[in-house]
C-alpha cells in the first residue's frame, strides 16, 4: 500500500510535469506595480479544450517487467509497444485532470488570459495544488510555467503545441515540473508529432489521434531518457500518454527501452 501510494505521487508530478511542456525558454516575470503594455486573451485549439470545469479521467499502469532490446525498434504505432489493455497484469490507479480556474499572467509587460489545470485524486480526495497555466495564440498552444498555493510561482512563455503541425519535425521544448519541493523548468531534447491519424482503442470507444514524442533526460546524473507518446483527439483533448525509460549505449550498440506507466481515457467532459 505504501509502494502504490508513492508511486501514484511520483506519476501525478510527471503527469504534471509532462503535460506541461514549454517551447520557449523564459525567466521569471518582474513584479511590477503597472499596468501591462497589453492584454492578450486565449483563442482556441482544435487538440485542447480550453473551458473552466471540463475534465478527464483516466486509468493508469504501472509496469515492472515489459522492456525491448530491439536496436532496430522503432515507434509505427500503439501496437509496437506489444501491449495489450485487455489482458493487463498490473496495478491501476484513478486520477482526474481538470480545468480548475482562469486567471491572468504578466510576463514582461504583456498580460495573458490563461487557463489552469490541476489533478485531483480521488484516494485522497484532493488535488494535487500544483497548477499549470496555458495560453492559446493564433500560432498556438503556450505553457506559461507553474504554480502553487503558498505563492511559489515560476512563469514562463513557451510553445507546447503549434497550430500548424508538421510530421516529424522538432521542435525545441522545455519542462515545468515540481521536485523535492521546488517548480523547476527544464528544457525537452526533442518534440514532433509522429503520426495524425492513429485509431486508438480505447475503454470508452476508438479516437482518431495526433501521436506527439516528447524526450527529456531523466536527471542530470542519469545517463538515460524518458520518452513520452501522448495521444490528442481533436476537439476532445488527451487520450492516452505512454512513458519508456530509455538507456543508450548498452553492449552492442542496441538501445534498451523500458516501459514504465500507461494511462489511458475513461470518460470525460468539455463543458
Amino acid at each position: 500500500m505504501i509502494y502504490r501510494k508513492v508511486t501514484f505521487l511520483v506519476f501525478l508530478i510527471t503527469v504534471l510535469g509532462f503535460i506541461f511542456f514549454s517551447c520557449e525558454s523564459g525567466t521569471e516575470p518582474e513584479i511590477i506595480d503597472i499596468f501591462p503594455k497589453d492584454t492578450l486573451y486565449s483563442t482556441t485549439h482544435f487538440l485542447w479544450p480550453s473551458t473552466v470545469g471540463s475534465y478527464w479521467d483516466y486509468e493508469g499502469y504501472y509496469f515492472m517487467n515489459h522492456f525491448s532490446l530491439d536496436s532496430s525498434w522503432k515507434y509505427e504505432g500503439f501496437a509496437s509497444f506489444g501491449i495489450d489493455l485487455d489482458t493487463v497484469q498490473s496495478d491501476s490507479f484513478l486520477y482526474k485532470l481538470e480545468i480548475v480556474d482562469s486567471i491572468f499572467i504578466n510576463i514582461r509587460d504583456t498580460m495573458y488570459e490563461c487557463h489552469v489545470f490541476d489533478v485531483y485524486d480521488p484516494l485522497t480526495e484532493k488535488y494535487r495544488n500544483f497548477k499549470t497555466p496555458y495560453w492559446i495564440g493564433d500560432d498556438g498552444i503556450y505553457n506559461m510555467g507553474i504554480y502553487g498555493e503558498r505563492g511559489d510561482t515560476v512563469f514562463n512563455k513557451g510553445l507546447y503545441i503549434p497550430t500548424e503541425i508538421s510530421l516529424n519535425i522538432n521542435w525545441r521544448g522545455q519542462m515545468s515540473y515540481k521536485q523535492y519541493g521546488y517548480f523547476h523548468s527544464s528544457p525537452v531534447l526533442e518534440r514532433k508529432c509522429l503520426l495524425k491519424n492513429e485509431i486508438l482503442n480505447t475503454p470508452i470507444g476508438n479516437f482518431e489521434c495526433y501521436v506527439i514524442f516528447t524526450r527529456i533526460w531523466q536527471a542530470d546524473d542519469i545517463l538515460g531518457y524518458y520518452d513520452y507518446y501522448n495521444y490528442y483527439a481533436q476537439d476532445i483533448g488527451m487520450i492516452c500518454t505512454i512513458r519508456l525509460a530509455v538507456t543508450p549505449g548498452i553492449p552492442n550498440g542496441q538501445v534498451q527501452w523500458r516501459l514504465t506507466y500507461i494511462s489511458i481515457i475513461k470518460n470525460y467532459t468539455i463543458n
